[in-house]
C-alpha cells in the first residue's frame, strides 16, 4: 500500500513538472505584451456565476459553462483521454469560495467529427459535459435563444451570425497561472480572470484575438456585449489556446484563438443539449435575499507631522494590529486580499502638493505594513494586492480652521478587503 502511494505521489510530482514546463511555453504566446486580464471580484454577479472551474481530481485544469441545468459546454481537448468519474465542476469558483457547490461529472459528448488530437485548436474542438446534478437549475446558465431573469436582466444568447473584425469581445474563465497553493493539507485554488479586447480576423472557422489568456482558459466562452433587444451577452465561440497566425498578405501577429460559432456549430450545440439526461421538473428557485454588506472601515493613521509624510510613533501599534490581521486571515473563508491605503493632508498648500504630500504618507504607510507582515509570515505580502493613492486636501473628516482639526486631516486610511 505504502510503495502504491509513493508510485502515485512520483506520478504526480512528474505530472506537476510536465504542466509547470507547459505553462511556461503558453505563457510565451498567450500573454500579449502586457497583461490586461482583470480578476473577477463578484463571481456571483452574471454571466461570471455560469462559469465553471473544471476539476480532475484535485487538480484544477480547464474553463467551461453552464449552458443548460446539467450541462457545460468546454474545448474537447480538455476532456480528450480523461475519466468522467474524475470530473467535478465548479461554477463562479472566486478562489476557496464555492458559491454554488460543486457538481460531478456523468459522461462526456464531443463535437460532431470529432476524433482525437488532431482536432485540436479547430473548429471541432469543443465538447460538452453531462452533470449528475442540475446545478444550473440554481446557478442559471446561458441559453441559445435570449433568456432574461432577475439574476440576469442584460441576459444571454449564442449566434452563428458573423461578426465584423475590430469587434471587442470578452472572454473569462480559470488561468493556471493565477492558481494558487493554500490550506492545511494544502489545496490548489483558481480565481475567475477577464479579459476584453479586439477581434483580429476570423479564418478557418477559427476567432483570432488580441485577449490575453493562458493555459486553463480553455474551454472559456467567448461573447460580444450588446442591448437586450439584440441578444444581450452574445456568445459567439469557445477559447481554445494560443496562437500564432499569419493573415493573407503574409503579416504575422500574436493573438489567441477560438472556436468560431456557426450556424452548423449551433445546430451541433443543440443536438448535444437533446443528449443531455431529463432534468427533474422543479418549482422555480429564488435568489436568497442577501443582507446588505457593510463596508469594512478604514483603520485611521492621523496627526501626521505638518508638511511631512513620516510616520510617528503612535502609528506603529496601529500597523502592528493590521499585519496581526492580515496574516491571522490567510487560509480562512475571509481571507484578506486587498489592502487599500489612501493618504490625505491638511488645506494649506496647494491643491497639487497636497496630492503628492498625500502620496508620500500613503507610500511611507504601504512600506511599514508590508515590512510587519513578512515579519509575521514571509513572503506573504507578495499574494496581497496593495493599492495606495492620495487625495490630498480633498476629503477632510474636520474643520480645517483649528489647528486640531488640521492634526486630524493630515492621515492616512487603511482598509483591508476580505472575499
Amino acid at each position: 500500500m505504502l510503495q502504491e502511494l509513493e508510485y502515485e505521489l512520483e506520478a504526480e510530482q512528474e505530472l506537476e513538472a510536465e504542466l509547470e514546463s507547459e505553462l511556461e511555453f503558453e505563457a510565451q504566446r498567450e500573454i500579449i505584451g502586457v497583461d490586461t486580464r482583470v480578476r473577477v471580484a463578484n463571481t456571483r454577479a452574471a454571466p461570471f456565476r455560469y462559469i465553471c472551474n473544471l476539476q480532475d481530481g484535485n487538480t484544477p485544469m480547464c474553463s467551461g459553462t453552464l449552458i443548460a441545468p446539467n450541462v457545460v459546454l468546454t474545448a474537447a481537448h480538455c476532456l480528450f483521454n480523461r475519466n468522467p468519474a474524475r470530473m467535478t465542476v465548479i461554477p463562479g469558483r472566486n478562489g476557496i469560495q464555492r458559491p454554488f457547490g460543486t457538481a460531478r461529472a456523468l459522461r462526456f459528448a464531443f463535437a460532431r467529427g470529432f476524433r482525437d488530437r488532431r482536432d485540436f485548436v479547430t473548429p471541432r474542438d469543443y465538447a460538452v459535459i453531462y452533470l449528475r446534478d442540475p446545478i444550473g437549475s440554481t446557478v442559471g446558465h446561458w441559453t441559445i435563444a435570449h433568456t432574461s431573469s432577475r439574476i440576469d436582466p442584460l441576459g444571454t444568447s449564442m449566434s452563428g451570425a458573423p461578426i465584423p473584425n475590430g469587434q471587442r469581445v470578452n472572454l473569462s474563465g480559470y488561468p493556471a497561472d493565477k492558481c494558487r497553493i493554500v490550506g492545511n493539507p494544502p489545496q490548489r485554488v483558481c480565481d475567475q480572470f477577464r479579459s476584453r479586447n479586439v477581434l483580429r480576423v476570423v479564418q478557418a472557422g477559427m476567432m483570432h484575438y488580441l485577449n490575453d489568456t493562458f493555459g486553463g482558459h480553455s474551454g472559456s466562452p467567448v461573447w460580444v456585449k450588446r442591448r437586450a433587444s439584440v441578444g444581450g451577452r452574445v456568445m459567439v465561440g469557445v477559447h481554445v489556446g494560443g496562437d500564432d497566425l499569419g493573415v493573407p498578405g503574409g503579416t504575422p501577429f500574436a493573438a489567441n484563438q477560438g472556436v468560431r460559432f456557426t450556424p452548423a456549430i449551433i445546430d451541433d450545440i443543440r443536438r448535444l443539449l437533446r443528449g443531455a439526461p431529463p432534468v427533474p421538473v422543479r418549482p422555480p428557485v429564488r435568489p436568497p435575499v442577501r443582507p446588505p454588506v457593510t463596508p469594512p472601515r478604514p483603520r485611521i493613521l492621523d496627526r501626521f507631522q505638518f508638511d511631512r509624510p513620516q510616520l510617528q510613533p503612535h502609528h506603529q501599534p496601529i500597523i502592528q494590529e493590521i499585519a496581526r490581521t492580515v496574516v491571522a486571515s490567510a487560509g480562512t473563508p475571509r481571507a484578506i486580499h486587498t489592502i487599500r491605503i489612501v493618504g490625505h493632508a491638511d488645506s494649506a498648500g496647494s491643491d497639487a502638493y497636497n496630492l503628492r504630500l498625500g502620496q508620500q504618507r500613503a507610500d511611507a504607510v504601504q512600506r511599514e505594513i508590508v515590512a510587519a507582515i513578512d515579519r509575521l509570515r514571509p513572503g506573504h505580502s507578495r499574494t496581497l494586492s496593495i493599492v495606495t493613492q492620495s487625495l490630498g486636501e480633498a476629503r477632510p473628516i474636520a474643520d480645517n480652521t483649528t489647528p486640531e482639526g488640521r492634526a486630524r486631516n493630515r492621515r492616512v486610511e487603511v482598509t483591508l478587503v476580505g472575499r
